[in-house]
């Protein structure tokens, strides 16, 4: 997949999306999550197919919980929301509903 070129003015956009891709491959979700396999086919993924909703509710409770943070903590919180949203749109596509 080659990567689209960055559009002027949405240089911090590209760069918090990196920041998101970075925490699921290498930070957190790495360490806590990943067994070695594609993204699509982790844990995440395979609980959103059996139990529907479980991406968006699991974004809604890092959203309430990075409320209780500061700093770098709620950074990477909300880098979760971002990472369990595309976990949606990943969801969705396998389904053929987008």
């Amino acid at each position: 997949m080659k990567l689209p070129e960055i559009p002027k003015g949405y240089e911090r956009l590209a760069k918090v999306l990196i920041d998101a891709l970075d925490q699921a491959a290498y930070g957190k979700g790495k360490e806590r999550h990943a067994t070695d396999e594609p993204f699509e086919k982790q844990g995440m993924i395979r609980r959103n197919k059996t139990h529907r909703g479980f991406c968006l509710a699991q974004a809604e409770k890092k959203a309430e919980e990075s409320e209780r943070l500061t700093g770098e903590a709620r950074k990477r919180e909300i880098l979760g929301i971002i990472v369990y949203a595309a976990g949606e749109i990943i969801t969705m596509e396998d389904e053929g509903s987008i």
